[in-house]
């Protein structure tokens, strides 16, 4: 053990020994740590430069148009058909982050008051959640798609309902 990088303190309060070489590689670990954060900061400004942001920067108010014009509108179009009457409606949380923000959901069948997905229960969230799968899919036609089990919480009667709408869905697109 090498004493010639140690230093005696008199002060009871701190350890009796401070290495000094400790405190030297702390320094320059220091110094790295800050180095590496200008390099990052550089980084990230020249990312930001390029032309792929920019145009992600771009798309950002084409999606939120989209979404709450075309979407919103075939979403509260499809409940409709598929409740045979009510209110829905979604909401983006984040608006300055269209690209990466969730959704709310709002609904509200027939002789129910407006609330929110958690308050529904099992089969008017499934039917919720159907309305604004083919809302969406109106708006952009998948040349297919499996609906495994999609009615799997639906009564008898709304698996009718469901079913009528598919065929209905499949004849216009």
């Amino acid at each position: 053990m090498e004493f010639n990088n140690y230093v005696q303190i008199k002060d009871t309060t701190l350890p009796k020994n401070i290495n000094i070489s400790n405190k030297r590689k702390s320094s320059q670990i220091y110094k790295k740590i800050n180095i590496n954060a200008k390099k990052t900061i550089q980084t990230t400004k020249k990312i930001s430069n390029l032309p792929l942001i920019k145009e992600i920067k771009t798309i950002e108010p084409k999606h939120k148009s989209v979404f709450s014009n075309i979407i919103n509108e075939n979403f509260e179009v499809t409940f409709k058909e598929l409740f045979g009457g009510g209110e829905a409606k979604i909401i983006l949380q984040d608006e300055a982050n269209i690209l990466e923000c969730g959704i709310d959901i709002i609904a509200q069948p027939p002789g129910k008051k407006l609330q929110s997905m958690a308050l529904l229960s099992g089969g008017e969230r499934a039917f919720t959640a159907i309305a604004l799968l083919f809302g969406i899919l109106k708006m952009n036609p998948a040349p297919f798609c499996v609906l495994d089990e999609i009615e799997a919480a639906l009564d008898d009667v709304n698996v009718a309902r469901y079913a009528e709408f598919l065929k209905k869905f499949a004849k216009k697109n």
